[in-house]
């Protein structure tokens, strides 16, 4: 008999042991098997070694800070009485907390029982064995029976130990490589968006490796250097990019942390010349060793021929303002000192040359405390009823002594009172009249009119001078902006950028309508 019940003992344990191992191969061979799936084997070769009536497996959630159901198999298992429960709570909460096996053959016997608060059967006998992996616990799996009480034996519960200890290694790889898995995919959708937004970014943006050779070229960096993707890559990025100052000079574009500009200039065709900026950083992998770099390029020349036209403004605002002072002193100092030789004709028109300058001078500042109005945000318009044809008639008088211009006003009947800022609404007409005598420099006819038409008054200003060039159109009312024509016309490009705001301010619209060498017509209109 003894002969036999070790053979019967031999055989079971070989049994169990073929088991565990058939177990372990099925999750080793299941490289795909999810978290679900590998808890759900872990507690079917329990139920099936141990006869167990009921498993289930308790994971701990941080976040939570609770031991929650994640798997159940067996009678009655769904749903699985207490879903959550704390650390040290139950005796499966007591299992993980001490991270040792806990074994209640009679519940009735142990205070640390907590009965399941739904209608299901009740567990008799419990062993719950703490998931442990590299000591750190991640949760607890729990064994009962519901139909009689249960002595775990020794065989039992090391063969269940045996099993907790696979599981656990098991549901951490599980874990980790869906853990992974996300953080790929998160680490792909981040790339991809950064990739997306580095690409249509507004600067250029190229970045080279080790070597030197270009690895990425964006979009706006295709624009600025009028280069594509494919016919810079590989390439010698300082090769691409060699900036010179003003004087034809090499700029050095060093890659360093301290994100220094280097401004010049660059021909990225054969007429064409463009001033950047471009900063180069080095990038590192986590050893601190240099892997390439990134530059990224801005074009300036807009904001370089900016410059340029401020510089110019200055200059011609210093000459606009001494000239007219230059003449009311000169004009002024005469009738002081040969008043007694002057004849009363004389005087008046000294004194009325005076009074123009003066008007001119009062009529430049205003443009520049305009300007100033305009940058801050603060210009605004006094309304009130406006009879215009007086007005226009008023400015017009101003330019009638020109000798070689002919100033006509040719308007179809009379005109409305409109709601508008009488000053500003001369200072237009001023700048406009002002611009046709100006760029019409071997004289003919200015002809100023009105007309009614779609609810609005339409007043424009016509000449026969030297026009616009069809590619100047488009900038006419920029700040500074200046009509290339070939001849040396004086101005500080601001006229039109200020009638412009006017008429804005008016809920107006204003526009040009011009042929290189055949003449202007500037018209605005203004709702009744």
């Amino acid at each position: 008999n003894l002969e036999l019940q070790s053979v019967q003992q031999r055989e079971k344990e070989l049994s169990t042991r073929f088991e565990v191992a058939e177990y372990e191969l099925s999750i080793s061979l299941s490289k795909k098997v999810t978290l679900y799936e590998a808890m759900n084997l872990t507690l079917d070769t329990i139920i099936r070694l141990t006869g167990a009536e009921r498993a289930s497996i308790m994971l701990w959630d941080e976040k939570e800070e609770l031991l929650t159901v994640k798997a159940a198999r067996g009678v009655d298992a769904e749903p699985f009485g207490l879903y959550k429960i704390k650390s040290g709570e139950g005796i499966g909460g007591w299992a993980f907390e001490h991270g040792r096996v806990c074994v209640v053959n009679d519940v009735r016997k142990d205070s640390r029982f907590i009965k399941s608060p739904s209608n299901q059967k009740e567990i008799k006998s419990i062993i719950c064995l703490p998931l442990i992996a590299e000591d750190f616990k991640m949760g607890v799996i729990i064994v009962g029976t519901l139909s009689k009480y249960h002595d775990f034996t020794k065989d039992e519960i090391k063969t269940l130990e045996l099993i907790a200890s696979r599981s656990a290694l098991v549901i951490d790889n599980v874990i980790l490589h869906e853990n992974e898995k996300i953080y790929i995919e998160e680490l792909k959708e981040k790339t991809d968006k950064l990739n997306a937004i580095v690409r249509d970014m507004g600067d250029g943006v190229l970045l080279f490796d080790k070597n030197g050779s270009i690895t990425f070229f964006n979009r706006a960096a295709e624009y600025i250097m009028n280069r594509t993707e494919e016919q810079v890559i590989g390439n010698e990025w300082t090769s691409l990019i060699t900036l010179r100052d003003d004087e034809g000079k090499p700029v050095s574009i060093e890659p360093s942390f301290k994100f220094k500009r280097s401004k010049g200039f660059i021909n990225t065709a054969p007429e064409e010349r463009k001033f950047l900026s471009a900063t180069a950083t080095p990038l590192l992998n986590p050893h601190g060793e240099k892997i390439g770099g990134i530059v990224v390029i801005s074009d300036m020349s807009k904001e370089k021929e900016i410059e340029k036209m401020k510089s110019e403004f200055v200059s011609i605002v210093s000459h606009d303002l001494r000239s007219p002072l230059t003449s009311v002193k000169g004009y002024a100092s005469m009738i002081l000192h040969y008043n007694d030789k002057l004849t009363d004709d004389k005087k008046k028109e000294f004194l009325e040359i005076i009074i123009r300058e003066v008007e001119r001078l009062v009529r430049l500042i205003k443009s520049l405390l305009d300007l100033a109005k305009i940058e801050s945000g603060r210009f605004e318009s006094q309304k009130m009823p406006v009879e215009i044809i007086p007005l226009i008639q008023n400015v017009m008088d101003t330019y009638r002594s020109s000798e070689i211009h002919k100033i006509n006003m040719n308007i179809k009947r009379d005109l409305p009172v409109i709601m508008a800022d009488p000053d500003q609404l001369e200072q237009v007409l001023h700048n406009l009249v002002g611009n046709a005598i100006k760029y019409s420099p071997e004289g003919g006819e200015v002809e100023v009119g009105g007309y009614l038409e779609d609810n609005k008054i339409i007043i424009y200003v016509q000449d026969q001078g030297i026009g616009i060039p069809e590619e100047e159109i488009e900038g006419v009312f920029d700040k500074f902006h200046r009509v290339k024509s070939g001849h040396r016309i004086a101005g500080a490009g601001l006229g039109l950028f200020i009638t412009k705001n006017i008429i804005d301010a008016h809920e107006g619209r204003i526009w040009v309508e011009s042929s290189h060498g055949k003449g202007s017509k500037f018209i605005f209109s203004l709702n009744l």
